[in-house]
């Protein structure tokens, strides 16, 4: 990460990693929405249809726009 940094000549990597990092620790830090999110991975890796998939986007997109939330108001 400090390599990128390094060779990109910016700080947005190291940046990014705390961001990245809280976002995991705000979904894990609640086991059913956890389990959720890893149900809806599953869903939409195997999804046979655009409905079934939008749908299961949507819901990640919601856990961890959530998650994104949490972690910036720690």
């Amino acid at each position: 990460m400090a390599e990128q940094s390094a060779q990109q000549s910016t700080i947005a990597p190291l940046r990014a990693f705390p961001q990245g990092w809280g976002e995991f620790v705000a979904v894990q830090r609640h086991p059913a929405r956890a389990a959720r999110l890893r149900e809806l991975e599953a869903v939409a890796a195997e999804a046979d249809d655009r409905e079934a998939l939008n749908a299961a986007v949507t819901e990640i997109h919601d856990i961890l726009a959530a998650a994104r939330r949490e972690a910036a108001a720690s």
